[in-house]
This record gives structure tokens, C-alpha cells and sequence, in this order.
């Protein structure tokens, strides 16, 4: 037992006076192993994203020395095994899900890339899974044409049964059309931004709308009367007023309107249609 603990005792004195490469994310702990016993320890400056060569300064804390060589990095990332994922969207750190079967592991969902470098939408790339985070490798140059032509596509809204790209993998359609769901969702709650600020800067208030093909049917609210109108999509220029505007309909905005309803609120002017 005596000679366990003694020898327990150097290896973590030895650990002490050891410098090690470890990739980090701020504010979060990184993991090492001494005799196989998981320490995890957090890194000062406690800010710091990115690889790092750290020395421990007790078991609980390491400090940040400097930047790792690209080669050291890369040893590094080949003591784990490798997993193909196809990038979706950033936030913070960029999303992919799986580009391929793998029976070793199965991710479900968007999973997050960390430390990527130099990546793109639809790209496919490869990183190293450490058990616990995916650490971004290196990008599959053979895919690259099939990115730019989904980011393409994408930038166009084009509609995912419509693509005609060759070469195109289940798994990017797959990865295409939850992009391409959630950039509608993203562009529609943006429309719905504008329409809110445009009324209440006239001095109305939104209440709901409803998309149709070219137009949104707008219903807000203007000294405690609810009204409807048509405004065009891209412009938010009114194509139906929902009150008489003599065939003027086009010639105001969402903003403008609700000035006018209230003059004729005022003078009793209003005649619905």
C-alpha cells in the first residue's frame, strides 16, 4: 500500500512540473489523466478559447503558456478517432450533423464544431471526438463544389426538392433542408420584426399577420380599433388599405397608413372595405 502511494505521490509531483497541450473553451474546465484518474482543472486566463500548452499550478488550476505548432496539434487530434459532419449553421461555434453512417457512433441532430477555422456553410469536415466535444480536424476538400452550390441555393431560397446538383450525398440534402427550414423561420421572424417596428413607430400596435404568396395581411391596432391590411412582402408597401384611400392604397407604407387612419379617425373619415 505504502509503495502505491508513494508511487501515486511522485507521478502527481511529476504532473506538476509537466506541461501539456489541451484544447479549451472559456470558461470551461478541460480534462487530464494521471494514472488513470480524470482531473479536471480550469485554465487561467479563465477567458481564453482555443489550443493552448498549459502548466498545472496544483490540481485544480493550470495556467496558459503559449500557442501549440500545427504539427503538435495534430498529433493531438490523432489520438481520437475521427467522425465526418456537415456544417449547418453558426451560432456562437458552428452546428453540422453526421455526413455519414459510422458504426462507432451515432450523433443525432445538430452537433457543435468546436475550435473550426477557415470553414464555410455545407462544407463537409472532419473532427476528432474526444469522447465528450468534437474538435474540428481539417475540411474534405472533395465536397467543396457541392457546398458552394448549396450556399448557393440557399441564398436564393431555393426550395429543396428543386435542387439539381450532381454528386449530392443523402446526408447534405438532409443537412440543406434543415438550413433551408430554419432560414425561412429565421427570415419570417426578421419580416415580423420590421412590420412590429414600422406600426409601432406610427403609433400602432401588431397584433398578427398572414403570409400568402407575394403579400402579408397585416392586422394591428390604432386607438383601441383593430384593422386589417395588405402590404406587399419585400417593401411592406400597402396594396389594400382596408379603408378608402380613393385608389391612393399604394402610395403609403405600413408607417404611413396608421398616420392617416388616425386623421380620419379624428375626422371621422374612415369608411372600411
Amino acid at each position: 500500500m505504502n509503495n502505491l502511494l508513494s508511487k501515486l505521490t511522485t507521478e502527481e509531483q511529476n504532473f506538476l512540473n509537466t506541461r501539456f497541450l489541451s484544447p479549451v473553451i472559456a470558461k470551461q474546465s478541460i480534462q487530464v489523466r494521471i494514472n488513470n484518474i480524470i482531473l479536471k482543472l480550469y485554465t487561467r486566463p479563465n477567458d481564453y478559447t482555443g489550443w493552448g500548452i498549459f502548466k498545472p499550478l496544483n490540481f485544480k488550476t493550470a495556467r496558459f503558456l503559449t500557442k501549440p505548432s500545427r504539427l503538435d496539434i495534430y498529433k493531438y487530434l490523432q489520438l481520437f478517432p475521427t467522425v465526418r459532419f456537415i456544417l449547418c449553421h453558426q451560432q456562437g461555434v458552428w452546428y453540422g450533423i453526421q455526413a455519414n453512417p459510422d458504426n462507432r457512433f451515432t450523433f443525432k441532430g445538430q452537433v457543435p464544431i468546436y475550435l473550426t477555422e477557415e470553414v464555410q456553410q455545407f462544407q463537409t469536415i472532419i473532427a476528432s471526438f474526444d469522447g465528450s466535444q468534437c474538435w474540428f480536424d481539417s475540411v474534405d476538400m472533395s465536397r467543396l463544389r457541392v457546398a458552394n452550390d448549396l450556399r448557393h441555393s440557399l441564398s436564393r431560397l431555393q426550395k429543396p426538392e428543386d435542387l439539381k446538383i450532381s454528386n449530392l450525398s443523402k446526408y447534405e440534402l438532409f443537412a440543406y433542408n434543415n438550413t433551408y427550414m430554419y432560414e425561412l423561420k429565421r427570415r419570417e421572424l426578421s419580416k415580423t420584426d420590421l412590420m412590429k417596428q414600422a406600426l409601432e413607430r406610427g403609433g400602432a400596435r401588431y397584433l398578427s399577420h398572414i403570409e400568402r404568396q407575394n403579400t402579408y395581411t397585416v392586422e394591428f391596432n390604432v386607438d383601441g380599433q383593430n384593422h386589417r391590411s395588405v402590404v406587399n412582402k419585400n417593401t411592406l408597401q400597402v396594396q389594400s388599405a382596408g379603408i378608402c384611400l380613393s385608389g391612393g392604397d399604394a402610395n403609403f407604407d405600413l408607417q404611413s397608413l396608421v398616420g392617416v387612419i388616425k386623421e380620419g379617425e379624428d375626422r371621422r373619415l374612415i369608411y372600411r372595405v
